[in-house]
């Protein structure tokens, strides 16, 4: 049976984490609506009746893919660090001190 063993306060990269989980939230946020716009379920032309909606949801999913890849990289890692998985710890997390 595994040991847990306590965190420290110190060593864990808050702002990083909080960053990361907003990278992610965002980015999926992003990516649901480009794909809902792109195969129709969200009417764009509703929203924007004189934009290019297909341009949109392009940009839509482009931008939620930027930010939604490393912050569910972060999130994984600090995720796995948590929970004491072998070959994860908060250092590998960029402090934003």
């Amino acid at each position: 049976m595994r040991t847990r063993r306590r965190l420290r306060v110190e060593n864990v990269p808050v702002k990083a984490i909080l960053l990361a989980l907003l990278l992610f939230v965002v980015g999926s946020v992003l990516l649901i609506v480009g794909s809902c716009v792109l195969t129709g379920v969200i009417d764009a032309r509703y929203y924007w009746p004189e934009s290019s909606w297909q341009a949109m949801s392009i940009s839509f999913i482009v931008l939620g893919s930027i930010t939604f890849l490393p912050g569910a990289y972060m999130t994984r890692i600090a995720y796995c660090a948590y929970h004491n998985r072998e070959g994860y710890s908060f250092s590998q997390i960029p402090a934003f001190e």
